[in-house]
């Protein structure tokens, strides 16, 4: 997973995150799945914001968000 920690400066950008704040982190996390019946692997790329600069933190609750999806 690839991790933006936000700057002071970019928190206090009032026109990128006017609506975000107190937002500290952008992450991008990549799915792989294996679909045992037609022996394709597909990747699915998607985004998350976050109050939480700790991105191991974020890793985990994203992962075990996951794990209940499937």
């Amino acid at each position: 997973m690839k991790s933006l920690v936000l700057t002071p400066e970019m928190q206090e950008d009032s026109y990128a995150f006017k609506d975000w704040s107190g937002l500290k982190s952008i992450h991008q996390p990549t799915r792989k799945r294996y679909d045992n019946r037609s022996g394709k692997e597909t990747r699915e790329v998607s985004y998350c914001i976050s109050f939480v600069q700790d991105s191991k933190l974020v890793f985990h609750a994203v992962h075990d968000h996951w794990k209940i999806e499937n």
